[in-house]
């Protein structure tokens, strides 16, 4: 199996992201305390693998959007998913937010993690 790793480093931490197949189990090597998956109509299927390939090392949460597709990539879909986090006391900088999905979910959940309480993992 082939596996690519991409690095970021920060001034305070450095990150690693794996690219593979089987990545979804591969994410019991999050080190978040709470973790909020974001999911559309298409991906919500998903959703449930990710948490269980977590085991009990963070609290999990779920978050559907009521639409998928372009339509989310707006101000509407921001605020929904604000709201959604919210919600669910996501609060701290060791939260973390993963969107299953294609470029839309993607693109919104990464717009949010840079901003909602001024960046998150």
């Amino acid at each position: 199996m082939a596996t690519h790793e991409l690095f970021r480093s920060t001034v305070r931490t450095e990150h690693t992201c794996r690219i593979a197949y089987g990545s979804l189990q591969s994410a019991v090597s999050l080190t978040a305390d709470h973790l909020v998956i974001v999911v559309d109509s298409n991906t919500a299927r998903f959703a449930s693998r990710v948490s269980a390939s977590l085991g009990n090392r963070a609290r999990v949460d779920i978050v559907e959007l009521p639409r998928a597709g372009e339509a989310v990539k707006s101000r509407w879909g921001y605020d929904y998913l604000v709201s959604q986090l919210a919600r669910t006391s996501f609060a701290r900088r060791a939260s973390c937010l993963v969107g299953v999905g294609g470029g839309t979910i993607l693109d919104l959940a990464g717009f949010v993690a840079a901003t909602y309480m001024r960046g998150v993992s």
